[in-house]
């Protein structure tokens, strides 16, 4: 095939690939403060392609339901879905996103779902939008400069958008602070958790919408939730190697956080694990150092695999059960074999426990090993600035 030919097909396909509208939607909504993953891209993707085609305009309610995760977010989403799906409906301010300007309308990316979906032969994988990072216009060298897209008004504060790899000194005095504004959310999320009743009288509204999904759209079922009495036991494992520097010192706090309101046990490992729970317990000013006295030697390669095993069959022993929070703090980058840590997560999983993998990046970790463990992972959270973390206590449900 002819060079110029291909060249073309490429450019048609990046014209016309929903993967990219949907993923730059994606990413737009994470700028302000919205935290959508893997799995919630996933569903406006089942969603949008299960509504019939003359009934695209409900797509915005039913991604409402999937995207917000707070009161402020359910408000501020509708302004936001217009505001890039329908650019020329919005006056006022608008902030830059950063984007390049989308090639179809939501109409024409719902057509495009339902005809890729019909044409996938059975039992062949089928794409999953938004989830695949294709080359985005303003993301790569061209020779011209795009045209940006613009984004409605932000609501969010530049310094909670800020990596934690960019905050400075002054920026990290006010940690105290919002570790204590984090613990009171924890505090309220672990007295409203609920847990699955037909007897009850509240209803899970979420996950009713949620359901709907199956039935097009019609909410058929309603699912009925009461309080539960016991609290999940969590537990916390934070990597301290070399690639986590940066971020560790945050996940140290939010480790803490968790030890000091649920009574979680806390570890970090590198090459080998170390408890570091009663460390966590003293109200010390010295903690920090203490706990950096633990990890002190660590160094070369981390081997995840191996030090989980040994805080699940050393340290927790059958402490572990159904309902209960494995937290992993990481990068996912490990020197043991690739398929040890699936079988790890494997076994944490085979006694009913959640899985739940925090990354210190946008994206989920690639590497040989979290490739081949990624489906013992109850849930994937990105956890590389403030407003990321803002679905954190959410876990607990």
């Amino acid at each position: 095939m002819p060079a110029d030919t291909v060249a073309s097909a490429a450019s048609d396909l990046s014209a016309t690939d929903p993967r990219q509208s949907l993923g730059e939607f994606a990413r737009y909504l994470r700028e302000h403060g919205f935290a959508v993953g893997y799995a919630e891209v996933e569903l406006m993707t089942r969603s949008a392609a299960a509504l019939a085609l003359s009934e695209w305009g409900r797509v915005e309610a039913m991604w409402r339901g999937i995207a917000a995760g707070s009161r402020k977010q359910w408000l501020t989403y509708p302004e936001l879905h217009r505001a890039f799906w329908f650019p020329h409906r919005v006056r006022g301010s608008v902030r830059s996103s950063g984007l390049t300007r989308r090639g179809r309308s939501l109409p024409e990316l719902v057509r495009q779902m339902h005809s890729e979906m019909a044409s996938a032969p059975p039992g062949e994988a089928r794409p999953t939008w938004g989830l695949i990072d294709t080359p985005a216009i303003g993301d790569g060298e061209s020779d011209g400069t795009p045209p940006r897209a613009q984004g409605g008004a932000s609501r969010t504060d530049a310094f909670e958008e800020r990596d934690f790899a960019d905050w400075t000194s002054a920026d990290m005095d006010r940690m105290g602070s919002l570790v204590d504004a984090f613990k009171r959310r924890l505090r309220t999320r672990l007295l409203r958790r609920l847990q699955s009743d037909r007897d009850g009288s509240v209803i899970h509204l979420r996950r009713s919408l949620r359901s709907a999904l199956s039935t097009g759209g019609e909410l058929v079922q309603l699912y009925h939730v009461r309080r539960q009495r016991r609290p999940p036991r969590v537990v916390t494992l934070v990597d301290v190697s070399r690639s986590m520097e940066v971020h560790a010192q945050f996940f140290m706090h939010l480790a803490r956080a968790f030890v000091e309101v649920m009574d979680a046990r806390a570890f970090v490992f590198h090459t080998r694990l170390a408890e570091v729970t009663p460390l966590m317990k003293r109200r010390s000013d010295r903690m920090q150092e203490k706990i950096n006295a633990v990890s002190f030697g660590f160094g070369g390669g981390t081997r995840i695999a191996s030090c989980l095993h040994e805080a699940l069959h050393q340290h927790l022993g059958r402490s572990l059960g159904r309902g209960d929070l494995f937290m992993v703090f990481s990068d996912g980058f490990d020197t043991d074999e690739p398929h040890a840590l699936a079988e790890v997560l494997a076994q944490v999983r085979a006694r009913g426990a959640r899985v739940c993998w925090l990354h210190p990046t946008a994206r989920v970790p690639e590497s040989a090993a979290m490739t081949r463990a990624s489906r013992h992972v109850t849930r994937f959270l990105p956890a590389h600035n403030l407003a990321s973390l803002a679905r954190l206590p959410e876990l607990l449900l």
